[in-house]
């Protein structure tokens, strides 16, 4: 079978590679479920950015991004750090927090 060519949202990669950096320098919680939302949160609400890759090689795509954009994305997660740790789902009875070792 021939080379895979994937299209993917250069956005989440970006997102990806800040999310555990503002979070470490944020007082909110740290569980999957937190960092999911604000993952989520974030990306709800930025523009997606497509790039057509060959065997998910999108790390090298970053460099489209402008210095804008990168500020655009990294104040979105900013936000959504901000909403997430006022509204926790896992205070709700929609997640279950599990038990820490």
């Amino acid at each position: 079978m021939g080379t895979k060519i994937v299209p993917k949202n250069i956005v989440e990669e970006f997102i990806d590679s800040k999310l555990d950096e503002i979070i470490a320098q944020s007082d909110i919680c740290t569980c999957d479920f937190c960092r999911a939302d604000v993952w989520a949160c974030a990306l709800n609400n930025l523009a997606p950015k497509y790039a057509v890759s060959i065997s998910g090689d999108v790390h090298s795509r970053f460099a489209m991004l402008s210095d804008q954009a990168k500020a655009d994305v990294t104040a979105e997660i900013i936000k959504a750090v901000q909403i997430v740790s006022k509204n926790p789902h896992y205070h709700s009875n929609e997640y279950k927090v599990p038990e820490q070792a």
